[in-house]
């Protein structure tokens, strides 16, 4: 039931509510650990709650996992270029 948690992951995350979808994509993540958007996910919840280093951390594991994200490319540029 993994995209149970995605999807209200997204739904929290459109309305700005960023440390709730946080937590449903770590629960994404703990049923699927290779699941790159879920970790992409959660990289931009800690990009927008300031949590730079957790950012870049977890949106580096999602292109490693799925090279071919580009949001999660876009945002881990601004990160480190920012």
């Amino acid at each position: 039931v993994k995209e149970y948690y995605n999807l209200l992951g997204v739904a929290l995350f459109k309305q700005k509510k960023y440390e709730q979808a946080a937590l449903n994509f770590q629960k994404a993540i703990n049923l699927d650990q290779g699941s790159a958007i879920d970790l992409a996910n959660l990289g931009l919840c800690y990009k927008f709650l300031g949590e730079k280093e957790k950012a870049i951390n977890l949106l580096s594991e999602a292109l490693t996992l799925e090279p071919g994200l580009d949001f999660a490319h876009k945002h881990l540029t601004e990160l480190l270029n920012g």
